[in-house]
């Protein structure tokens, strides 16, 4: 066993060196990388003024303590108001028309000296804004309540003990509806494109090897199983590479920025993931091996490979189906059938829909079935990459 795993490791090592050494590979990661950067960086620099911003049209004297009032609301409503004088209701109403301003305010006489007055009136088209509407009503009323308060002798201290303070907002929602599945959908999404691509990887680098009778020299010194092994962990090792370059800026961006509201778990979604990152490849980086190996010529390959991608690509639409369904019969048989697993058990694991023993289920049976493909591929690996002159099929080489 010793001397398999030194060999396999020669060609481990030579996919590496070979890979690193393309320059085609180093500026994808460089892209990766700065991607990555773009993703966490661009979203904060762009929303560096996140609060929404508001411009009403004011139409008489408001009480003297509208703008504290509007200014304490308009905070705990996370945004900003402005008022800009209007000469009457008229143009105050031709301002919210024409866009120039989102509401107006127009306050009656008398208002500003805590005079029996008829309230002010709030002119707003179907585009405002209602957490402005709900600002301006609720200064309106305050300073109003408290300028009456006022002219009948009350304290302004007291007046403001009286007066109940605006509630605060806050955002409820549970984690399979939020951050959490919002973090198994980059999950699921990152795995399904870099299995995809990097099984295809895998198919190029042995056709490459067959049709240029690189591989009959290589199979004289190591044996077949070693090369297939070596070539899917070596391709493997690149392709986790490029997600380190990805995900390796974004997490440093966020943990650095210390403002950003990590969801709970999302760390161990994110370790999880390169878990089954490891085993889906496993999986299907054989069966992309053993399909290169059939080709004859380099342009066959995309033709070969089509339905194994086809299978990807409905494997991660389960996973989004999953994300929707969690508890559905098609999302739970699919998070343990082990050729959908690796894409269907993170989307439930993420929105909490699977069990343990679910997860451990689909855990051993990704494994059994990845070691299984491994013989079944290393064998047809075997006996393709020595038939040359046509593209061979894969019940022939099944069939030995």
């Amino acid at each position: 066993m010793s001397g398999w795993w030194r060999g396999t490791r020669l060609v481990i090592g030579r996919e590496l060196l070979v890979g690193f050494g393309r320059k085609s590979y180093r500026i994808t990661l460089a892209i990766l990388a700065l991607g990555g950067l773009a993703v966490a960086v661009l979203p904060r620099v762009l929303s560096s003024d996140s609060k929404p911003s508001y411009t009403v049209a004011g139409v008489g004297n408001a009480p003297s303590g509208f703008d504290g009032a509007l200014d304490a609301v308009a905070e705990a409503l996370e945004i900003k108001v402005l008022i800009e004088r209007a000469g009457d209701r008229d143009a105050a109403e031709a301002a919210v028309v024409d866009g120039s301003a989102d509401a107006a305010l127009a306050w009656p006489p008398g208002a500003d000296r805590g005079q029996d007055h008829e309230p002010p009136t709030l002119l707003q088209d179907t585009s405002t804004a209602p957490e402005l509407v709900a600002a301006l009503s609720n200064a309106a009323v305050v300073s109003s309540t408290t300028q009456r308060l006022a002219a009948l002798g009350v304290a302004p201290e007291d007046a403001a003990r009286v007066l109940a303070a605006p509630p605060r907002t806050e955002l409820v929602a549970t984690p399979a509806s939020t951050g959490q599945a919002g973090v198994g959908y980059a999950v699921v999404l990152v795995l399904y494109l870099f299995i995809l691509l990097a099984g295809n990887q895998v198919a190029q680098g042995v056709a490459v090897e067959k049709t240029n009778r690189i591989a009959e020299s290589l199979l004289a010194t190591v044996r077949a199983s070693q090369l297939l092994a070596g070539k899917v962990v070596g391709i493997g090792l690149l392709a986790v590479t490029g997600l380190l370059a990805t995900g390796a800026p974004v997490v440093v961006s966020l943990l650095a920025g210390g403002d950003v509201d990590v969801p709970d778990g999302a760390v161990f979604q994110i370790v999880a993931g390169l878990g089954w990152f490891v085993l889906g490849f496993a999986l299907y980086a054989c069966a992309y091996a053993a399909l290169g190996a059939l080709v004859d010529r380099q342009e066959e390959i995309a033709g070969a490979v089509m339905p194994l991608t086809f299978a990807l690509v409905g494997t991660f639409f389960l996973a989004v189906q999953a994300q929707e369904s969690p508890e559905s019969a098609l999302a739970v048989v699919t998070s343990l059938v082990p050729a959908t697993a690796p894409m269907v058990m993170p989307m439930r694991t993420a929105v909490g829909a699977a069990s343990a023993v679910e997860i451990v289920v689909s855990v051993l049976g990704v494994m059994v079935a990845a070691a299984l493909l491994v013989r079944i591929g290393g064998s047809v690996y075997r006996r393709a990459m020595i038939r040359t002159g046509r593209r061979l099929k894969l019940r022939e080489m099944l069939r030995g």
